[in-house]
């Protein structure tokens, strides 16, 4: 966001990054398979943030999204038709047969690409396609339904961050500071304005005066996290630890995060991935010379697909994907499950899948989940990551979608297409812990689940979009704090509901919206939908 603000603005700026970057354990009713029952949420504490670590997938979301999000701020410059113009303005859509769709934009500083699938990725595609999956070449487009081979932010074989994108092009530029090396401790407000932020750099504290505003984009951990310590938030949070109240807002409710579990298939045919790929010498030298192999895709990730499993659960609402597949080429065995934190015990209930050297790893993930969680201080030392209460899989609906899920992950496994490569849905040997109920049922399904179900990395909302008389949000659709002047958050912690796909497109739409709204400029004119 910084280098759209310097692309008109004057003044000069401090830019620091700073989020927290684990969870804690909690009584938890999910991830009971995890070492310690701590689920491990990393954080990008780096320019770029975490869309410098993620895992490059390009996914707007629906359409539906946003125009739930504009009839619930009652601001129509959140629907689609006027959030469109700000995707298209950001991307630069270099994928054979997509420039010229009006749904997408070239010529702007995020590159969007796809790469040669390989020929188990071209498989599993054209298995959807026999389960009667749309055929749809496109889920940024006109509809997200469908099964598509991946699109991914990358120039040349490489991660186009934000960073990288907006602000390594205006570094030079006189009237820009960037801080590294810098922590937040929290926002300077006096009275009811936000007049800068303290912070630690280099193991110095500073303060840093803001002549205008001053503009939170910490993400949905960090930014409430700064709030908080700033005395705003729930009142009573506040004074338990006899933090100043500046405003009492519900600052950490609302915690969204898409979350995933898995499934193993095993193919005869040599033509997936295998972990060792990634670590030999031709890998590296087919990276480092040319972008290429392995190591240019997104972690293997070749394929998505998007489904409709339930229609509108609202009246009046229409159907839009709530179950996304994340296919990885690569088996999964118990190397690619280590760095879950998963129990011993549990890695070796799964051995049996390392008899297939080949296969691939289908990832059922919750788009829409009813779940809430929340952010909460554990002290006043902000250097202390907060407490995360994920509250995961706390619906019959959201254990359900991801049931449904492995039904569709088993289903294309028994395809013609996957037969043909000698396919094999590999988890037909029951959990201990699940065996009291019948293999294969909904309920051992939702028991195996609740086992092994991960964190997407994706969270949101946690400080809320909202009117000025919704006592449930945190900032109004201008994005601005409610009750402190000077003070806007502009992250994906405002999102008031949770995207239906990755997070990192949307929260960079945010920003471009931001940018404007902070330089008083109005909204890009909407695009005109069929």
């Amino acid at each position: 966001m910084t280098n759209l603000l310097k692309q008109d603005g004057p003044g000069r700026e401090l830019l620091a990054d700073t989020w927290p970057s684990r969870g804690h354990p909690e009584d938890l009713t999910y991830h009971l398979f995890i070492d310690t029952l701590t689920s491990r949420w990393p954080r990008g504490k780096v320019l770029g943030g975490s869309g410098s670590i993620n895992l490059l997938l390009v996914v707007r979301g629906s359409r539906h999204d946003y125009d739930r999000w504009a009839r619930y701020t009652g601001d129509e410059t959140w629907d689609y038709r006027h959030v469109l113009p700000y995707f298209k303005r950001m991307e630069d859509v270099q994928i054979p047969g997509l420039g010229g769709s009006r749904f997408r934009g070239q010529g702007g500083p995020l590159t969007v690409r796809g790469h040669k699938p390989s020929l188990l990725a071209e498989k599993i595609v054209q298995a959807g396609k026999d389960l009667g999956f749309p055929d749809n070449n496109d889920y940024n487009g006109k509809s997200m339904e469908g099964i598509f081979h991946a699109q991914v932010n990358t120039l040349n074989g490489r991660r186009m961050s934000s960073s990288r994108a907006y602000l390594h092009p205006v570094m030079d530029r006189p009237n820009l500071d960037v801080a590294i090396n810098s922590h937040v401790q929290k926002v300077v407000i006096k009275g009811k304005r936000a007049t800068g932020v303290e912070v630690i750099r280099n193991g110095r504290k500073l303060t840093i005066n803001a002549r205008k505003e001053v503009i939170l984009s910490a993400g949905a951990i960090g930014s409430p996290h700064i709030l908080l310590l700033s005395g705003v938030g729930p009142k009573k949070q506040l004074e338990d630890l006899h933090i100043p109240v500046a405003a009492d807002l519900p600052v950490g409710e609302n915690l969204q995060d898409h979350v995933f579990t898995h499934a193993a298939v095993g193919v005869a045919d040599p033509i997936s991935y295998q972990l060792k790929d990634f670590q030999s010498p031709w890998t590296m030298i087919q990276y480092s010379l040319f972008g290429t192999g392995p190591l240019s895709t997104a972690t293997a990730e070749e394929t998505v697909s998007f489904q409709t499993i339930t229609p509108g659960r609202e009246e009046g609402e229409e159907d839009w994907p709530d179950l996304e597949l994340h296919f990885i080429s690569v088996p999964a065995n118990t190397d690619l499950l280590t760095d879950y934190n998963l129990k011993p015990e549990f890695l070796q209930e799964r051995k049996y899948r390392d008899e297939y050297e080949y296969g691939f790893t289908c990832f059922p993930t919750l788009l829409r989940p009813e779940s809430r969680g929340s952010i909460t201080l554990k002290s006043t030392d902000p250097f202390d990551y907060p407490r995360i209460q994920a509250n995961y899989l706390s619906t019959d609906y959201d254990l359900d979608i991801l049931v449904k899920g492995i039904e569709a992950c088993k289903a294309l496994a028994n395809t013609k297409t996957l037969q043909s490569v000698g396919a094999k849905f590999l988890d037909t040997k029951p959990l201990s812990p699940c065996k009291e109920f019948k293999f294969d049922s909904r309920d051992y399904w939702r028991c195996v689940i609740k086992m092994e179900s991960f964190s997407v990395y994706h969270p949101v909302g946690t400080c809320k979009m909202g009117t000025k008389d919704d006592r449930t949000a945190v900032v109004d659709s201008q994005l601005r704090v409610q009750g402190v002047s000077g003070l806007r958050v502009a992250d994906a912690s405002i999102m008031p509901w949770i995207t239906s796909g990755n997070t990192h497109f949307p929260s960079i739409m945010i920003a471009e919206r931001a940018a404007d709204m902070i330089l008083g400029k109005q909204p890009l004119p909407p695009e005109d939908l069929v």
